[in-house]
């Protein structure tokens, strides 16, 4: 879910029309605020920043693609918590495990 959030992130900033500060400006401090998060270099201080951006950016972004990019933040971490921490910790395997039965209809 993490690489799912860092590229819709990057989807809003090359797709926003930048008419409001809240997406054009707080959807790039949020994928920059999570990018350090992921990279250790800020600890509990920078989800808590990342958490407050989503839920203003959320509540602010004239466009349903600002909020969206908040609420999806927000709800990734509420939801998500432990795929964050497996990607901050390196131990993520960036692997789904396949659902047996679905090479009967998707031939792998």
């Amino acid at each position: 879910m993490t690489d799912v959030i860092l590229s819709f992130l990057e989807f809003v900033q090359k797709n926003s029309c930048a008419q409001c500060i809240p997406c054009r400006i707080g959807t790039k401090r949020m994928q920059e605020v999570l990018s350090e998060i992921l990279a250790g270099s800020i600890d509990g201080d920078g989800e808590r920043l990342l958490k407050l951006l989503a839920e203003d950016i959320g509540y602010s972004s004239k466009c349903d693609l600002g909020r969206l990019a908040g609420k999806s933040v927000k709800y990734a971490l509420e939801c998500c918590y432990e795929d964050l921490l497996s990607h901050k910790q390196g131990i993520c395997k960036k692997t789904i495990p396949g659902h047996p039965g679905w090479d009967k209809v998707v031939p792998l």
